[in-house]
């Protein structure tokens, strides 16, 4: 299944860009790739709006997820793979300057922690 998404700016309040001092929140759209037989996210794509006035101009993400073994027997949907793309604001009158990154995740391994919380009651 593929379902399609937008945030406006002024509705967003939890994906932000930063650049030196700056901080803001662009709106984006994307689209997330679900299993039908699973419902397991496969892939997150996003991409921001063109930002005329900001020193990011655009930036497009893609995380593709897959169902991945861990050593206890258990599996996990995990990030697997993910590109990011970065376009900086021109430089004399060049074109964007952009920038590429891919990260390939692996070795993923779980972790678990038991805990106790103790109340006492003051006087």
């Amino acid at each position: 299944m593929l379902f399609h998404f937008h945030v406006s700016a002024k509705n967003n309040r939890s994906y932000f860009l930063f650049a030196g001092d700056k901080v803001w929140f662009p709106e984006y759209g994307g689209q997330l790739w679900i299993d039908e037989a699973s419902f397991h996210l496969l892939r997150l794509k996003r991409e921001t709006a063109y930002l005329h006035q900001y020193p990011i101009r655009q930036v497009k993400t893609r995380i593709d997820y897959d169902n991945v073994p861990l050593g206890d027997g258990t599996q996990r949907v995990l990030p697997v793979h993910s590109e990011v793309l970065t376009c900086a604001a021109p430089v004399h009158g060049n074109s964007n300057d952009c920038s590429r990154s891919v990260v390939k995740f692996t070795n993923w391994h779980k972790f678990r922690a038991t805990t106790t919380i103790v109340m006492t009651l003051g006087k």
